[in-house]
């Protein structure tokens, strides 16, 4: 799993993968690669959007990928609390500048919106994009 600023610093993820280090993507640094203590830095040129659609493309990824990650080293109740910080900043505008993602993560995702009782569009949104029985 990849950690980056958000992840790592503002949600709190500090405990070790795979072999007690951390990947970090950065575009901070000026080399490819950097070794500091248990963290590797690889240097990556990211693209940057506002802070509410980071969040949304965070849970989108943690839907899609993370869930089994978080679950297997911190247990259910992280990811709820990361899930739930990043839904709090959903916008339905934001939401149209998303990633491509499957119908079923779009799913996920209205249905952690809803269990945490805010409002969004994100069926409606992403249905312009798939063909629903």
């Amino acid at each position: 799993m990849v950690l980056g600023y958000k992840l790592f610093n503002q949600l709190g993820l500090y405990n070790s993968f795979e072999g007690g280090k951390y990947r970090i993507l950065t575009n901070r640094i000026g080399a490819i690669t950097k070794h500091l203590g248990n963290a590797e830095l690889i240097r990556y040129d990211t693209i940057f959007f506002d802070s509410a659609t980071e969040f949304i493309i965070t849970a989108l990824e943690l839907i899609d990928y993370g869930y089994e990650t978080i679950n297997k080293f911190y247990g259910n109740a992280l990811y709820i609390l990361i899930m739930e910080k990043v839904c709090k900043s959903y916008t339905d505008w934001a939401f149209k500048e998303k990633a491509n993602y499957s119908y079923s993560v779009y799913d996920a995702y209205a249905n952690l919106l809803k269990f945490f009782k805010v409002k969004n569009k994100v069926r409606e949104i992403a249905s312009r994009s798939y063909y629903i029985d």
